[in-house]
């Protein structure tokens, strides 16, 4: 096979890196190929052409049509970008990387293509809500402005769908990438439901991310790794987001459903509301000397995880 017929995706990074104007044109200008190997680097035939030219040359129409549409639609919403950063382009690679995956796992590219209104759309909201760059994402308003092509269910169970094919790529193994998108993701979900803004700056100073930081290292300390890691690190995500963000005890039950809601769908069965809670009674234990809770020192930074008494304390109670 050659080399030409195998298509690279760009890096999946919902748009935290910045995208310049030479590279936005070169990612335009090359035709799309969908690649020809599978996750264990199985080669089979080339979707492309084992689904007839056709297939190909409609989604190359699909593609140009929602860049166009999505560069049209972002540049009049400036809270759409974040420092001036496209997130179109990301949206983009988000749709090539599902619509392929779709296809080498053996779904009608026709039902693919009749959907790209909602899918198109979806990989948009779906970028926003991961790179953190938008407070309000009017689904209804965006429907509107894609004609009878996509709804708000469509664009929701599209989004359901995308984030379950692609839960490798929105679920990094990296630590900081985790935490960074988690983060963001519950902030968000809060934000949504918030009169106050208040809690953005918190956002764009990264403390939730610094408070997440901080409940990780009182995990490895507590040898709560025993723990799968990625469960461990999405409860110190909730818990330092509910730190920075809320008091309210609803608001924290909310947050909570989001998760395990967000972890279903892309660990299906994997994280249960048992482990949820059973992790989080062992992050919130209270200092020994002073009984307060862990997790709301987290926020005032007041924290020795050397110990189990808090730095207000003027004890040191060393872990056994």
């Amino acid at each position: 096979m050659a080399e030409s017929d195998v298509f690279v995706f760009p890096k999946l990074d919902f748009g935290r890196r910045t995208m310049d104007a030479s590279e936005l044109e070169q990612a335009l200008v090359p035709q799309l190929r969908l690649h020809s190997t599978n996750e264990t680097g199985t080669t089979h035939p080339n979707p492309q052409k084992a689904n007839g030219d056709l297939f190909a040359t409609d989604y190359q129409t699909c593609r140009l049509e929602a860049v166009a549409w999505l560069a049209e639609l972002v540049p009049p919403h400036r809270e759409f970008n974040r420092k001036g950063h496209p997130v179109f382009m990301p949206a983009v690679n988000v749709m090539d990387r599902y619509i392929t995956v779709c296809v080498d796992s053996g779904e009608d590219p026709r039902q693919l293509l009749k959907d790209i209104g909602n899918i198109r759309l979806a990989c948009l909201t779906l970028s926003l809500k991961m790179n953190a760059v938008n407070t309000e994402i009017n689904l209804s308003a965006l429907t509107e402005r894609n004609g009878s092509q996509a709804s708000v269910q469509g664009v929701e169970e599209a989004e359901s769908r995308i984030l379950t094919k692609l839960h490798g790529a929105l679920f990094p193994d990296n630590a900081e990438n985790m935490i960074s998108i988690l983060c963001k993701y519950l902030i968000l979900k809060h934000i949504s439901r918030s009169v106050s803004r208040s809690p953005l700056s918190a956002l764009d100073r990264g403390v939730a991310h610094k408070a997440a930081e901080v409940h990780t290292k009182i995990a490895l300390d507590l040898k709560l790794l025993r723990f799968q890691r990625w469960k461990c690190i999405a409860v110190c995500c909730l818990l330092g987001t509910i730190d920075v963000c809320t008091n309210d005890p609803s608001e924290m039950i909310y947050l909570e459903d989001e998760l395990m809601a967000l972890m279903e769908k892309l660990k299906p069965g994997e994280f249960t509301r048992e482990e949820l809670h059973d992790l989080k009674g062992l992050l919130t234990v209270g200092c020994v000397v002073c009984s307060s809770s862990f997790h709301r020192r987290v926020r005032r930074y007041l924290l020795d995880v050397s110990s189990m008494s808090c730095t207000e304390c003027w004890k040191a109670v060393p872990m056994e």
